[in-house]
């Protein structure tokens, strides 16, 4: 019999929240991507070292691996980060 693993598979197997920073990596290291609360601006580090400002709207996923949501640019609220 096979067994499943989350390992890999792009489900979320927690949720942490993310308060902007602009100094500080804020988002877990195995992190699929990002969910918003409310619509605006995000402005993200991705894992590649580009910044990046990507307008999201209300209660929407953001598949993208991040290292750092910055508070400056950033108008959304209510951000989590979906780990893995």
């Amino acid at each position: 019999m096979a067994y499943f693993s989350y390992e890999n598979t792009g489900v979320a197997r927690g949720i942490i929240s993310v308060t902007p920073n602009d100094s500080t990596d804020n988002v877990p290291e195995q992190c699929i991507g990002l969910y918003a609360g409310s619509g605006g601006d995000i402005t993200i580090i991705t894992e590649l070292g580009d910044t990046v400002t990507i307008p999201i709207a209300p209660l929407s996923p953001l598949y993208v691996a991040v290292s750092r949501v910055k508070s400056t640019g950033t108008t959304a609220t209510n951000i989590f980060a979906l780990a893995v």
